[in-house]
C-alpha cells in the first residue's frame, strides 16, 4: 500500500514538473495586473508571468500599457527566460514580440501575394554579398548588386519585398525593382509628354504652315547651314533656301551670308504640301536694282574690260554686275578695230546706252561719245569737192574733204608731167578739186576722183570756147594769118 502510494507521489512530481513552462514556450494568460511599464499575466504556472512594455510593442512613441491592456484581457506570449529570485520564487519573463514578427510575417505574405509591397527598412548589417536591413523588427536581405553604390550600417532606404520565409522568420528584398519601376515610369511619363508636346507642336506647326503662301515675306532665324542651303525657322514651320535663292551672286560656302542664328526676310517661292521653298535673294536688291538707283541712260562710265567675246566687250559695272558692250557700239567707223586695240583689264570710257528690267542687263555704248563726222556730210554722187591731202603714196591720196576722211585712188589722180610717180606731184597739206564717185556714211567710205573733176573743167571750157566761136563772122584766110604775117 505504501509503495502504490510512494508511486502515486513521484508520478505527481513528474507530472507537476513536466506542466512547468521552459524557455521558448508559446503560453495564453489573462492579465491580472497592469502596471506603468509591466503586467502580470496568469498563465496557470506556480507564479504569473511578467511582460514589459518594450517586449508588448517596438512603437518607440508608446511610453505605458495605459490604453494597451487592462485586468482580464487575454495574451499570448513567449516565454523568454524562467528564473528563481532570492527566495526561490520563479520569476517567468514573457514577450509578444516573437508573435509580432510573426504576425507582420504573415501579412507581408499575403500582401506579396496580392502586389508590391514597398517599405523603409534600415541597414543594420553589411557581409561581403549582401545587406541585412530591419523593418518593423523583421530581417530583411538583400544583395549587394542589387545597388551601385556602397551602403553603411544605419542607412534607411525604400525596398521592395520579393520573398517572404515564415519558418526561418525573415525575408528578401530588393531596392532595383523600386528603381526600375521609377525609371520605367518616369520613361513613360517622358514619353508621354514628348507624344504630347510633338503633337501641340505639329499641330501649331501646320497652323502656322495654311497660314503661310507663296509670295508672302516672313522673318525667320537660321536654324541650320547645309551644303546645299540654309535651313530657316520660323515659329514652328521651317523651310529651305537653296543655294541659287541665297544671293544675287554665286554662293559657294552659305557660311559667307548667313550665321546660324541671323534673323533675315525671306520669301515663300514654293509650297508643297509640308515643304516650304524660300528666298533670301528675293527679298534682298540685285546689284542690277542697286545700280539703277544712282545710274541712268546717258550716264558717262569708266570700265574695266574682263572679257572679249566675238560679239562684243564684257565690261565690269559693280562687284556684281557686268555690261556688255556689243561691237556695234564701239565706234561709227566701221572700220575701227576696238576689239584688237583693247586688252583685257584696260579701262575704258563708255555711256549706258540701254537699262533692261526685264532681264537686268546693262548695254553699253563707246560711239554716243564720239563725234560721227558723217553725219553733218551731205554730198552725193557728182558733187565736186574740194579736199585736202593728209597721205601720199602709190594707191593714190588719203585727203579730208567735208570733214571726213576720203580717197582718191591712183588711176584717178591726175598726172600732168612725165613722171608715173604721184610723189613728184603731191604733198601733204596740198588742196585738190574732185569729184565724189562714192559717197556712203554706212561704211564712212568717200571715194573722190581727180580726173573727173578735170575733164569736167575741160568740158566746161571747150563748151564755153565753142558757144564763142558761135557768135563771131566766118573769118577769111587773111584774117586768120594776120597775125602770123606781121
Amino acid at each position: 500500500m505504501e509503495n502504490n502510494e510512494m508511486m502515486s507521489m513521484e508520478e505527481l512530481l513528474n507530472a507537476e514538473e513536466s506542466s512547468l513552462v521552459r524557455p521558448g514556450d508559446f503560453v495564453t494568460g489573462e492579465v491580472v495586473q497592469v502596471g506603468e511599464r509591466q503586467a502580470f499575466v496568469d498563465i496557470n504556472q506556480p507564479t504569473e508571468g511578467i511582460i514589459y512594455l518594450n517586449y508588448f510593442t517596438q512603437d518607440k512613441d508608446v511610453t505605458s500599457f495605459k490604453g494597451l491592456l487592462k485586468v482580464g484581457d487575454t495574451i499570448k506570449a513567449k516565454v523568454t527566460k524562467v528564473n528563481e529570485d532570492k527566495n526561490g520564487n520563479s520569476i517567468i519573463l514573457l514577450s509578444c514580440l516573437d508573435l509580432l514578427k510573426d504576425e507582420e510575417l504573415s501579412k507581408l505574405k499575403e500582401l506579396v501575394a496580392q502586389g508590391n509591397v514597398d517599405v523603409d527598412a534600415k541597414i543594420v548589417k553589411c557581409s561581403e554579398k549582401s545587406y541585412e536591413l530591419s523593418y518593423n523588427g523583421i530581417k530583411l536581405f538583400m544583395s549587394k548588386k542589387d545597388v551601385k553604390e556602397e551602403l553603411t550600417v544605419g542607412t534607411t532606404l525604400k525596398v521592395r519585398i520579393t520573398e517572404v520565409n515564415e519558418e526561418k522568420h525573415f525575408a528578401f528584398c530588393s531596392h532595383y525593382l523600386i528603381v526600375k519601376e521609377i525609371r520605367e515610369r518616369e520613361h513613360a511619363e517622358y514619353l508621354a509628354k514628348k507624344e504630347a508636346e510633338h503633337k501641340a507642336f505639329e499641330e501649331a506647326r501646320q497652323a502656322e504652315m495654311e497660314s503661310m503662301n507663296v509670295g508672302d515675306v516672313r522673318e525667320g532665324v537660321v536654324a541650320k547651314i547645309l551644303s546645299y542651303g540654309v535651313i530657316v525657322k520660323f515659329d514652328n514651320a521651317q523651310g529651305l533656301i537653296r543655294m541659287r535663292d541665297l544671293d544675287h551672286e554665286f554662293v559657294k560656302d552659305p557660311s559667307t551670308i548667313v550665321k546660324v542664328g541671323d534673323k533675315i526676310n525671306v520669301k515663300v517661292i514654293k509650297k508643297d504640301n509640308s515643304k516650304l521653298e524660300l528666298s533670301r535673294k528675293a527679298c534682298i536688291k540685285s546689284p542690277y536694282e542697286l545700280f539703277k538707283e544712282s545710274h541712268n541712260v546717258g550716264d558717262k562710265l569708266t570700265v574695266k574690260v574682263i572679257n572679249k567675246l566675238p560679239f562684243g566687250l564684257i565690261c565690269q559695272l559693280s562687284d556684281n554686275l557686268v555690261g556688255l558692250l556689243h561691237k556695234s557700239e564701239f565706234s561709227w567707223n566701221p572700220n575701227d578695230n576696238l576689239m584688237a586695240s583693247v586688252l583685257i583689264g584696260d579701262e575704258i570710257e563708255v555711256a549706258i546706252l540701254k537699262l533692261s528690267d526685264e532681264n537686268e542687263k546693262v548695254s553699253l555704248s563707246k560711239k554716243v561719245l564720239i563725234d560721227n563726222p558723217w553725219s553733218r556730210v551731205n554730198a552725193k554722187v557728182g558733187d565736186v569737192v574740194e579736199a585736202t591731202i593728209d597721205e601720199v603714196s602709190s594707191k593714190g591720196l588719203k585727203v579730208t574733204a567735208l570733214g571726213v576722211e576720203g580717197f582718191v585712188p591712183a588711176r584717178s589722180v591726175v598726172l600732168d608731167g612725165k613722171s608715173s610717180k604721184i610723189e613728184d606731184y603731191y604733198a601733204v597739206g596740198d588742196t585738190i578739186k574732185t569729184i565724189a564717185v562714192e559717197v556712203n556714211p554706212s561704211r564712212w567710205v568717200l571715194t573722190l576722183d581727180q580726173k573727173a573733176f578735170a575733164k569736167a573743167e575741160e568740158d566746161k571750157e571747150f563748151a564755153k570756147y565753142m558757144e564763142s566761136q558761135d557768135n563771131q563772122e566766118n573769118p577769111t584766110i587773111g584774117d586768120l594769118l594776120k597775125d602770123e604775117l606781121k
